[in-house]
């Protein structure tokens, strides 16, 4: 599930900001909480951080290439990021029908991958924050 609608600001190496319009008829939303609020699921909010961090880093790679459709291909072992760690602050809840913005800086680099901190906004009001930590996978051809 994609929940990056748009990127609004992209600095490579730095940050990211991008939007997604939180869909009240997306089965995720609607099944919530069965007969209340129409609300996005926390998880949803650090998965939507953790995808622009992500993204950050796939459009970082490419940020010297004049090509960034078909960089050359990769030689050697392919890596991958995946989601290994995240910490939440949940401040307000997020509704259907909202704009829900997410401003994601890269901290830094860790022992295997990068930490990144993001701050999810409604109409400028900060509704969490949340850090993540994207770790590379190295696949060899061969393994499975």
């Amino acid at each position: 599930m994609l929940l990056v609608d748009r990127v609004l600001h992209w600095e490579s190496q730095s940050n990211i900001m991008v939007e997604k319009r939180v869909d009240g008829e997306d089965p995720t939303i609607l099944n919530h909480l069965i007969g209340g609020p129409r609300l996005m699921p926390g998880a949803m909010m650090i998965e939507m951080v953790g995808q622009a961090a992500l993204l950050l880093e796939q459009l970082s790679k490419y940020d010297a290439s004049p090509n960034l459709i078909s960089p050359s291909p990769p030689v050697g072992p392919i890596l991958f990021k995946v989601l290994a760690r995240c910490k939440a602050k949940f401040i307000r809840p997020v509704y259907a029908g909202d704009t829900l913005i997410a401003d994601v800086h890269r901290i830094g680099a860790a022992v295997g991958g990068t930490l990144h901190s993001g701050r999810l906004l409604v109409r400028q009001d900060l509704v969490a924050e949340v850090e993540v930590m994207a770790l590379d996978f190295v696949h060899r051809s061969g393994e499975s």
